[in-house]
């Protein structure tokens, strides 16, 4: 079985460096907010795309209803700490992610749009939240 999985592993490697695979654009980042101290919001390495959102999660726990609060804190902080200076707020939004959801979720992610005033550049931050409870 394991050298099937150590194929398997070679397999995908092989294929990542074919297709061009690289790093994420965002590096995966963990938020605590100073009311909240025991809760860790996690934030995975991705583009932040459609097809490679960030995917949010609370560290230990798979998230509750209650814990909606947070998550939009959560993704507002990692989207102040990589938006370009200047960039203005245009929408927040919701899409369907173009990822394979995690278990038998609906692959939902959340949206934060951007404008750069100079260029009038359109830049969009996905967030996939398909696992987070619905009210």
């Amino acid at each position: 079985m394991n050298r099937h999985l150590i194929g398997l592993a070679f397999c995908a490697l092989a294929f990542c460096t074919a297709a061009g695979c690289g790093e994420a654009k965002f590096a995966a980042f963990e938020v605590t907010f100073e009311d909240a101290p025991g809760e860790k919001c996690l934030l995975s390495a991705g583009d932040a795309t459609i097809a490679s959102p960030i995917y949010l999660d609370i560290a230990g726990r798979d998230p509750t209803v209650a814990d909606k609060k947070y998550r939009m804190r959560a993704e507002k902080r990692s989207v102040a700490a990589h938006v370009s200076e200047g960039a203005n707020f245009t929408h927040y939004g919701s899409a369907e992610c173009e990822v394979r959801p995690r278990k038998d979720e609906f692959p939902g992610c959340e949206i934060i749009g951007f404008e750069m005033p100079t260029t009038h550049e359109k830049i969009e931050y996905f967030f996939y939240v398909g696992h987070w409870p619905v009210e």
